[in-house]
Formats: structure tokens, C-alpha cells, sequence
């Protein structure tokens, strides 16, 4: 397995663990969550969402073209491994916030 697979896997192992850490939290407090609360979470989880399936996709195209790409295929590794990074860290705010507003509403 590449490097870059390994590093976006650990990626998404770790906020995988956040975001189910986070969906029990809430749950427990659901009562006397607010509205900015459950806002956060949504745009949070539709920045999960959009990451799990745009790094979908690229495993998809890197299988389908690997052959055609050759070369390229190293350039577009560090590329999909910098795009999830950044999509990851997003998350990861996200899910800072989502943890603060919970802390705040207790």
C-alpha cells in the first residue's frame, strides 16, 4: 500500500473515531442541544460525506487509469493526499467546534 493510502487511511481512522465519540456525546446531551450545535454537525458531517466520496472516486480512477496514467499517477497521489488533508483538517475543525459548543452547553 503507498505512503499516501496509509497517511489518508490513518487519516480517516482517526476522524472516523472523533466523529463517533462526538455523534455519542451529542445524543446524550440531545436534549439540551442548540440550534448552533446541530448546525455545526450537519455542515460537518457534509464535509465527512463529501471526503469519504471524493476519495472514493480517486481510488476508483487511480484502479480504472493506473495503467494509462503511468507516471502521473505519483503527482496525482501527492495531489488526492494534499485535497484530503485539507478536507480532513476542515473536518477536524469542525469537530473542535461541535466538542467546544457541547463542553459550553453543559
Amino acid at each position: 500500500m503507498s505512503e499516501t493510502r496509509t497517511a489518508l487511511k490513518e487519516l480517516l481512522k482517526a476522524l472516523k473515531t472523533d466523529r463517533d465519540e462526538l455523534r455519542v456525546q451529542m445524543q446524550l446531551g440531545a436534549n439540551e442541544l442548540k440550534e448552533e450545535l446541530k448546525n455545526e454537525w450537519e455542515v460537518t458531517e457534509r464535509g465527512w460525506g463529501t471526503l469519504r466520496e471524493k476519495l472514493r472516486e480517486a481510488g476508483a480512477s487511480i484502479s480504472e487509469n493506473a495503467g494509462d496514467i503511468g507516471d502521473e499517477l505519483g503527482e496525482f497521489s501527492e495531489q488526492a493526499r494534499e485535497v484530503g488533508e485539507k478536507a480532513a483538517a476542515e473536518i477536524r475543525d469542525g469537530y473542535q467546534r461541535v466538542r467546544s459548543l457541547l463542553k459550553r452547553n453543559k
